[in-house]
């Protein structure tokens, strides 16, 4: 946990160490991490100590995003991808699994909908409205080579980064209908969204 509250001089003030780790989402007072050892809970009101409140090995994964109550995780290839109910932070429970033909390697939450970037077997959507009973509602192909490997939503967009970044409008889950997209010089991997720009991260370019 970092403290740049002065960008100049950013200060350790805590940290949490328990395996590789992935990828982190925050809600609140809880930070939730996933990786090579499973999902896991951390309860961080006191930043400067971290503490672990619940557990799910099972779940391995890449990336993972969250909402209140629920969170998401996405996996490599040989690992089912897993929406799971947070709502106890101790005892968080595999409420839904996909196994995708390659990695989930970007996952997002918007609302009671689950956006799911898989590879070259593009956007998936999921409805979990009904925690016991999710469902996939919608699907978005794109043509090859591209390969999905990030994805954030906001304000019923759907930015997804492959080779570049394309934008999909996702105001009904169901039918995602894609608006553009942009090729940049390298493979993105990460996505931010800051009032209307949105920041691409490359291995390749920068």
């Amino acid at each position: 946990v970092l403290d740049v509250s002065n960008p100049l001089n950013p200060v350790l003030v805590g940290q949490y160490s328990q395996g590789a780790v992935s990828d982190v989402a925050l809600v609140g007072d809880r930070a939730f991490v996933v990786g090579w050892t499973g999902f896991r809970v951390l309860d961080v009101a006191d930043p400067s100590n971290p503490v672990e409140i619940g557990t799910l090995p099972a779940a391995v994964g890449e990336r993972v995003a969250a909402a209140v109550g629920l969170a998401a995780v996405g996996a490599w290839a040989r690992f089912p991808s897993q929406l799971l109910d947070v709502s106890v932070p101790a005892t968080p429970v595999s409420i839904w699994s996909f196994d995708a033909p390659g990695p989930v390697a970007g996952v997002a939450i918007s609302g009671a909908s689950v956006f799911l970037a898989s590879g070259n077997e593009g956007l998936r959507v999921v409805d979990a409205s009904d925690p016991s009973n999710p469902a996939e509602i919608g699907a978005l192909a794109f043509p090859l080579p591209s390969y999905l490997s990030a994805i954030l939503v906001d304000a019923g967009r759907a930015y997804v980064a492959d080779e570049g970044l394309r934008i999909v409008d996702v105001s009904n889950p169901a039918d995602p209908v894609p608006i553009s997209a942009l090729t940049l010089g390298g493979n993105a991997d990460r996505l931010a969204k800051a009032g209307t720009r949105v920041y691409v991260f490359t291995s390749d370019a920068g």
